[in-house]
């Protein structure tokens, strides 16, 4: 069951959840496996933490060494679970073009790959922390 009253969420543990279930068959069709492994799978990690996190943050899409990239906002942080795929550039990473998520796609939240990670992610963080629940309705 996914509750919609919100405890607080460890973030970094629900981070480090949310890379370990990344699986190839998560990646939007148009999408192929890059030279990162986390190449591909920034919506669906942000879009997973916004919502484990009771949509407490803003869910922002851009550009970043010109890809089009999406990340979580709080005020002047910037929460992004796949940066490490950038780390081959040599240049600082910049976030351009930034908008609300939400004004640029219309974020379905029934879509099966949302529901195969926010299932996956909740599960194993309910198994290490058996009194949090995390999630929405």
């Amino acid at each position: 069951m996914i509750y919609q009253k919100m405890i607080k969420v460890n973030e970094d543990l629900l981070i480090r959840l949310i890379k370990q279930n990344l699986s190839e068959d998560l990646l939007p069709s148009e999408r192929k496996p890059g030279r990162h492994p986390m190449f591909g799978f920034c919506g669906i990690s942000s879009i997973i933490f916004w919502l484990c996190t009771g949509k407490q943050y803003k869910l922002m899409t851009g550009t970043v060494h010109g890809l089009l990239h999406t990340w979580v906002e709080d005020g002047d942080r910037i929460i992004d679970i796949t940066v490490e795929q950038f780390e081959s550039f040599e240049e600082n990473i910049s976030y351009e073009n930034k908008q609300d998520y939400h004004t640029k796609y219309e974020l379905n939240l029934k879509s099966p790959r949302i529901k195969k990670l926010l299932s996956r992610v909740t599960s194993a963080y309910k198994k290490i922390n058996h009194t949090n629940k995390i999630g929405y309705k």
